[in-house]
């Protein structure tokens, strides 16, 4: 089976595929196959909730495709 993870906190972006085998998870039956970031850069300014948003928009869809494409597969697998 294969596994879409998004996650971000209040800075970073991260977009990751895993593959898993059998029914238990384990180290030996769970490979991360991709695993792309976007950090926001951090300023004297500190980090502005309507500029880390914007951040995380216009990030998402290239995490995204290179999620998939470093896993060498297609949204419908």
């Amino acid at each position: 089976m294969k596994i879409l993870g998004i996650e971000s906190t209040a800075h970073t972006i991260g977009v990751a595929v895993v593959e898993h085998e059998g029914r238990r998870v384990s180290r030996d039956s769970t490979r991360v196959l991709s695993n792309e970031i976007a950090k926001y850069p951090s300023s004297q300014a500190g980090f502005i909730p309507r500029k880390l948003a914007d951040h995380h928009a216009s990030h998402y869809a290239g995490l995204l495709e290179r999620a998939l494409d470093n896993a060498r597969i297609k949204p419908q697998d």
